[in-house]
Formats: C-alpha cells, structure tokens, sequence
C-alpha cells in the first residue's frame, strides 16, 4: 500500500484504513511507528511503514522598512539557525538610513502577538532566530 501525503496545517495525514494521524513535530521514525502501531491495531500484523519527504513546504518571514528589498522571503529549510543578520542581508541589506540598534520584530506565540526590538550592534541581536511568520521592520535613522 502506497500513498503521498500532505501534512496539514495541524499536523495530521489522513492515511488509509486508520484516518487521522498526528504526524507534526515528530522525527520520522517516530511517524512511521506512530502510523504503524494505528495499522497493527485493527488490521496488519507487524506492518513496515516508510516515509519518504518529497518537499518540504515554504516557510517564511516578511521584512520591512529600511532595507534594500522588503518583501517575503523563505527561510531555508537547511539552516539550523536562521538569525537576524541573515534575514537583513537576504533583503539587500539595510539602506544607508536603516537603524540596526533599533529593529522590531513581531511574533505570534501560542495566539499572543509579542513584540520584541533589537539591537544587531550587540551579540544577543546577532544570534536573534528568524521564525517562520515574524514581521521584521527596520527603523529609520532619527538623526
């Protein structure tokens, strides 16, 4: 038995035989025990479940303000750590009035939106992790 699935946005497949299984933020080992021990329940012995990623979906961040290119981008699913610094430089970089000691990033985190401003002139700004869905504007100069 052979199937491609999607994962939806709340982290289940439907797959045959056994409907709804929850799939999302588990390593694929343990989605294909997850899936097997729903087979075993009512309908296989011992099943063998593989699963193959084929894509990864998009995930991204918006960038606005005092940049070279403000828009969307994807954050790329290979980096472990997507900073800050990354994201700015993704977007052309900051125009020549773009204040780094000032850059405000919105999150949304278990339905609250936080707000957090940052200053990629110190370490903890240089390390900040870019999530998918933030807001980052960089502020303008105020001379």
């Amino acid at each position: 038995m052979t199937t491609q699935q999607q994962v939806s946005r709340d982290g289940t497949i439907s797959f045959p035989l056994v409907g709804r299984v929850k799939v999302g933020g588990l390593t694929l080992g343990q989605a294909e025990k997850a899936i097997s021990d729903r087979l075993s329940e009512k309908y296989l012995v011992n099943p063998q479940v593989s699963i193959v990623i084929t894509q990864y979906s998009t995930q991204s961040y918006t960038i606005l303000g005092q940049v070279g290119a403000p828009g969307a981008y994807p954050i790329p699913y290979e980096e472990v750590a997507f900073t800050l610094p990354m994201a700015i430089a993704r977007s052309g970089g900051n125009t020549r009035i773009g204040n780094l000691r000032n850059i405000r990033i919105n999150r949304w985190e278990n339905g609250t939106l936080k707000q957090y401003t940052v200053n990629m002139h110190n370490p903890a700004g240089q390390r900040f992790v870019i999530r998918p869905g933030d807001l980052v504007f960089v502020q303008e100069t105020l001379f």
